[in-house]
């Protein structure tokens, strides 16, 4: 999802089949789809269909600095109902990276 659909209608920017391609997609093959406060993205409607079919979740996996209060992630994991959807744990990740930066 790209910032610039915060600009308009997600929806028109982004027709529903492409979003439903992109979820169908995301969910074969494991991918977790980012929650950003920054922009407001994905859209509630799309965080929906996306948990609905079974999508996984992350928060702050692209961040540059240490992460801060995320109110409006949590208000926008509970608007959309995704609080119980699969998140990406960042320890496990983390560790796996740390471990491989020093072999």
């Amino acid at each position: 999802m790209s910032p610039l659909a915060a600009l308009g209608d997600p929806e028109g920017a982004y027709p529903v089949d492409w979003q439903e391609r992109l979820i169908a997609l995301c969910v074969e093959h494991g991918v977790a789809l980012e929650i950003n406060e920054a922009y407001g993205l994905p859209h509630r409607a799309f965080l929906e269909r996306a948990h609905a079919r079974g999508a996984r979740f992350a928060v702050g996996s692209d961040t540059h600095f240490e992460l801060l209060p995320l109110e409006r992630t949590a208000a926008m994991i509970r608007d959309a109902g995704v609080g119980e959807a699969p998140f990406l744990d960042g320890r496990r990740i983390q560790a796996g990276v740390s471990r491989a930066a020093s072999s």
